[in-house]
This record gives C-alpha cells, sequence and structure tokens, in this order.
C-alpha cells in the first residue's frame, strides 16, 4: 500500500495534480525503495529534493540509501552532491557510506575530491579510519596512482597508525602492475621487518614480479 501511494503521489507531485500534495511521511519509504532500481534513481533524487524542500527530518539510512544509489548510477556530479552532503555536515556517514563514495569516486579518477572525502573520514573515525583507507588504498592502486598511495600509507605510519599486510598486499599489487619491481622489492624488505607473517597475497604478488624480471632465484 505505501509504495502503491508512493507511486500516485510521485506522479501527482510531478505533474502538478492541482491541489496535491505527498505525504512527507512516505518520502524516506520512497527514497529507499525505489534506489533498488537503478532505473528510477532519478525519481528517488526528486523525492529526496521535496524532503529537503519541505524541511523533513532526514534519516541516516535515507541519506545512507541515497548514497548508494547515485554511486550506483555513476554520475560524477551526483557523486560531488553525496560528498556535499558529508561537507556540510547533516549527518554522520557510515564506514560504508565512506568505502561506497571513495569507491566511486576513485572509478570516477576524482582523486582530488577522494583525498579530500577521506581527511573527514579521519576526523570522523580517527580509531577505524584504517578499515576506510584499505579500500582507499586498493583502488588508488588500481586506477594508477601508487605514488598517492605510498605517500598516505607512510603518512598514516608516521600518525601511529598500525598497518597490516592488507595495506602491504595493494601497495606492492600496484607496484608490480606498474612495473616498478625495484619499488616493490624494497618494499617487500620493509614489510619483512615489520611483519612476521606474510599472507598468500603478498607471496603472489611477490611471487609474479620476481618471475617478471627472472629472479628466479628470489622465487625459490
Amino acid at each position: 500500500m505505501i509504495f502503491v501511494t508512493l507511486a500516485c503521489g510521485y506522479q501527482g507531485f510531478k505533474s502538478g495534480w492541482p491541489g496535491y500534495k505527498l505525504s512527507t511521511g512516505y518520502f524516506p519509504y520512497g527514497v529507499d525503495g525505489m534506489l533498488a532500481g537503478a532505473s528510477t534513481v532519478f525519481f528517488s533524487k526528486k523525492i529526496f529534493d521535496k524532503m529537503v524542500k519541505k524541511k523533513v527530518v532526514i534519516t541516516k539510512e535515507t541519506y545512507s540509501a541515497l548514497i548508494k544509489g547515485l554511486c550506483k548510477k555513476g554520475n560524477s556530479s551526483d557523486i560531488r552532491e553525496c560528498c556535499d552532503f558529508i561537507r556540510n555536515k547533516n549527518w554522520l556517514p557510515t564506514l560504508n557510506d565512506y568505502r561506497t563514495l571513495i569507491n566511486s569516486l576513485c572509478k570516477n579518477n576524482m582523486v582530488v575530491e577522494s583525498l579530500s572525502l577521506f581527511e573527514h573520514a579521519m576526523m570522523d573515525y580517527p580509531h577505524e579510519v584504517t578499515e576506510i583507507f584499505y579500500c582507499f588504498l586498493e583502488n588508488l592502486c588500481g586506477i594508477g596512482f601508487t605514488k598517492t598511495a605510498r605517500f598516505l600509507f607512510h603518512e598514516l605510519l608516521e600518525h601511529g597508525y598500525r598497518l597490516d599486510q592488507v595495506a602491504y598486499s595493494h601497495l606492492l599489487s600496484g607496484l608490480c602492475k606498474e612495473n616498478r619491481f625495484s619499488e616493490a622489492f624494497v618494499m617487500s624488505n620493509t614489510m619483512l621487518a615489520n611483519i612476521t607473517t606474510p599472507n598468500v597475497d603478498i607471496y603472489n604478488v611477490l611471487l609474479h614480479g620476481y618471475c617478471a624480471v627472472n629472479d628466479l632465484t628470489k622465487v625459490k
């Protein structure tokens, strides 16, 4: 019944039926429900804008649903708007909200915006920021920004954050993909000095790197 009312209500809002008022109580359901399908993201955004105009109290669940839907659509202007929600401090994003946005920003090569967003994440989640950082690191290395990833990696180490095998795995993979094998091998030595048990992913990356430069003695 809710979605029938919502659908009729939205059509009334869109077409401007005389005297028609869409109940504000249905707005959160509309945003959450319509964002389930990529084709309805446009309509859910219209409903969200109507919520803002009517000064409806917007829940964190609605913000999260909007972020998920707009990022799924992949439009850069929509993603920037999601970042604006965070900058305006309308609500506290979840760790998953940050991961979703950082993924989308990197996929759109919006590295400057992703760095700015990561700074906000560090302020909002100073103790859990490594969870977001690993996602960020993987994305940066995946799009060829390994130098930026390494800079952030060392910045976090200097600020006292403990980074495990996951971080090293992403960095080593990024360096090898860019054929920067000598840097990867230097980093692997640093890693072995700090981590006693490299994981399987790290071994696979290093094996690929050593094979690529025909250093079979180290492979053994």
